[in-house]
Order: C-alpha cells, then structure tokens, then sequence
C-alpha cells in the first residue's frame, strides 16, 4: 500500500508530532480507493477514504501531458499532497480525539515522539499514484 503510506507520511509530516502514531493508525486501517464522491474530492467514512474520480481524471491529464520522468514523479508528489491534505483535516481530528482517550502514558509517549518525516515512502507513493491513476482512468 505505497499509495497509503505516502499520505500517511505526508500527513505525518505536517501534523503535530504527537499526532503521528495515530494518524498512521487511522490511515493504515482506512483502505484509499478512487470512487464517486458527491460535492467533496474526499469522503472519510467507516469504509475508508474515498477519493474523487475527478481528481484522479485531473491527475491522469496531468500525467499523460508530462514530457519526462521525473516530471511524471513530480506530479506525483503533488497528488499524494493533495490527498494527503484533502484528507488531513479529518484525519488529524479522529487522532486528536482517539489521543484525548488515551491513558496518561500513552499521551505523554505521544508527545515524547519525534518521528522524522518518511521521505522514501513519500517517494514510493509518487511512483504508485501515477500506476494507481493511470490504471483506474484508462
């Protein structure tokens, strides 16, 4: 799951330290799917997250007007930073709440974590976006 742990990385990244055991709970039991999502570009319910086949079909045009690889890779970065930050909101919440019921130790761990961002499965995601989008929208 590249795709995933990408966002979760990203996520991970631009959120409070404390926050990142949870975030990559909620995002790792949470399966990520291109699907149709009325009004939004992301849905997180208790399926998953649901991301919109409009961004997937902007991100395909994207993709197939790149000239090289590494502009491939590049749009890639910025799809998983874009669904990472369409989604963070909501998933920064549900691990504010689940850390607000957690025992004492284990919020006082979460706050002694200082995870550093995982830079390779960013880079990993990127790649798996491009394959993930281009196989749903061709």
């Amino acid at each position: 799951a590249p795709v995933r742990d990408g966002v979760a990385a990203v996520l991970c990244a631009t959120s409070a330290a404390a926050l990142g055991g949870e975030i990559r709970r909620i995002v790792n039991a949470a399966p990520l799917w291109w699907a149709p999502v009325v009004g939004d570009l992301v849905a997180l319910d208790p399926a998953g997250i649901r991301f919109s086949w409009r961004l997937a079909e902007a991100a395909a045009t994207r993709f197939r007007v790149a000239s090289s690889r590494p502009e491939r890779l590049a749009r890639g970065l910025e799809l998983i930073a874009e669904m990472a930050a369409l989604a963070g909101d909501a998933v920064r919440a549900r691990a504010q709440e689940a850390l607000s019921h957690a025992p004492p130790e284990v919020q006082s761990a979460a706050l002694a974590a200082a995870e550093e961002p995982d830079a390779q499965a960013i880079a990993r995601a990127a790649e798996a976006v491009i394959t993930s989008v281009d196989d749903d929208s061709g």
